[in-house]
């Protein structure tokens, strides 16, 4: 570790030692950085054509999904390396010295660093850039086993740790389980070209590629403890990797929506939901440990102010009315386009119901036969009794099949009557039909 706290092996700078150092080597280090920085980038997007050329040749699912994210970490670097070069001319021995780093929003320059962490040395020089450019000081470490010999030896010197999640050896989830158990805990954010797995040691995630505005919100972020006023907070719970990825990427794009996470399965959305407090909860209904009528009972009983927006495909009307009788607050289809689906968000971040106007036009006859058959509450035995009543039993049949007196029976039936407001088993029949009762 130098004089200055930068633990040995590390880059570090401030933005005013940034800003001060850069006169001083730029003619020949800039020059050198261009050379370097067009070499990789006819490298990188060699890498994206040859992925786009075995795409184009056939490959399985799985493979595609691979070769896809090569090829979107491919393009990433790319524009990185661009942006590095539009910011680093070639430059003239007389040009002037580059101004020190810009403070976007706030003014604030943070005093305690940041350490980026990150195997691809210029998606790390990229990442530290744009925090350095929001006032932050930024340290580097090239691989998560470093940054975690780094941080428990730095004695507290790092309040915030940026990750790339798919390292060689120890992951970024791995890292931030480590640092989580440190004394005292040292938060992680998760860089990801995928939607990291749920876990409650992940302070927070940045799909990549991000644009430098989301990363250092999602930055201030983990460090303020809350989110800007009035973003929409959102996890995704379905089990389809691909549909929750692109869901996840075309979010990431609307400045006020941050996706919190994404759960595959009702138990991961449950506990996604407890540990993150969205605002929204997007929900597959189809999932496969359950329906989203459980995910929706279950996020309201804990919190009743998370609006759940069913994602649905091809749901039975029975299976909707049953998520919102559980509390759902709307419901989408999967082929929404976009910004249908990104209004549908927001107006359920702020209290609307929202519905697709097919499956409204579709539910709505039973809603009307729900509501006019409805009447007063009947207790699940008085159901069970009219749903045979319905089905043509008389009193003595029924006590037989449910093991009943005939006097218990009768004073059922006579509750049956009452509560319906009919005289007579012919008019019972009538309003159990409508209920859909007696049709087995």
């Amino acid at each position: 570790m130098d004089r200055s706290g930068t633990p040995a092996g590390l880059s570090g700078s401030s933005p005013a030692e940034a800003a001060s150092t850069a006169g001083e080597h730029r003619s020949l280090s800039d020059s050198r950085r261009v050379d370097d920085a067009v070499h990789d980038l006819a490298n990188v997007l060699a890498a994206a054509a040859n992925g786009c050329a075995v795409l184009a040749a056939g490959v399985d699912e799985t493979a595609a999904v691979a070769h896809i994210a090569q090829i979107r970490d491919a393009l990433a670097r790319a524009v990185s390396i661009v942006d590095e070069l539009r910011g680093h001319p070639r430059p003239s021995a007389d040009a002037p010295a580059p101004p020190g780093p810009e403070v976007l929003g706030t003014g604030v320059v943070h005093a305690a660093p940041i350490l980026v962490v990150d195997d691809d040395p210029t998606l790390r020089t990229a990442t530290a850039r744009v925090l350095e450019a929001a006032g932050y000081a930024v340290d580097q470490a090239e691989s998560a086993d470093v940054a975690l010999r780094t941080v428990l030896g730095s004695n507290g010197r790092y309040e915030l740790v940026v990750s790339d999640d798919r390292m060689p050896g120890m992951t970024g989830g791995q890292l931030a389980a480590e640092l989580d158990r440190a004394s005292p805990p040292v938060p992680v954010l998760i860089l990801s070209g995928a939607a990291p797995l749920p876990s409650a040691h992940i302070a927070g995630s940045v799909l990549r590629p991000a644009p430098p505005e989301a990363l250092v919100a999602a930055v201030r972020r983990v460090l303020d403890g809350s989110p800007p006023p009035g973003e929409v907070r959102v996890i995704v719970v379905d089990d389809h990797q691909l549909f929750a990825d692109s869901l996840r990427r075309m979010l990431a794009d609307e400045a006020d929506i941050e996706v919190l996470g994404v759960a595959s399965s009702c138990a991961d959305g449950i506990e996604l939901a407890r540990r993150t407090g969205p605002s929204v909860a997007l929900v597959d209904f189809n999932l496969p440990d359950g329906d989203g009528a459980v995910v929706t009972a279950a996020i309201q009983a804990h919190d009743p102010a998370v609006a759940v927006v069913m994602l649905t495909a091809d749901t039975s009307d029975r299976a909707l009315l049953a998520a919102i009788d559980a509390g759902c607050a709307g419901f989408v289809t999967k082929d929404q386009a976009p910004q249908r689906l990104i209004a549908a968000i927001r107006s359920a971040a702020v209290g609307e119901l929202v519905i697709d106007p097919a499956l409204l036009a579709r539910l709505l006859p039973s809603i009307r036969r729900a509501r006019a058959s409805a009447g007063p509450e009947l207790t699940e035995r008085e159901r069970e009794i009219l749903n045979l009543i319905a089905g043509g039993f008389n009193n003595a049949a029924i006590a037989e099949r449910l093991f009943l007196s005939a006097k218990t029976v009768r004073n059922h039936v006579s509750n049956i009557f009452s509560k319906l407001q009919v005289a007579d088993r012919a008019q019972a029949i009538v309003r159990a039909r409508k209920a859909g009762l007696g049709q087995d």
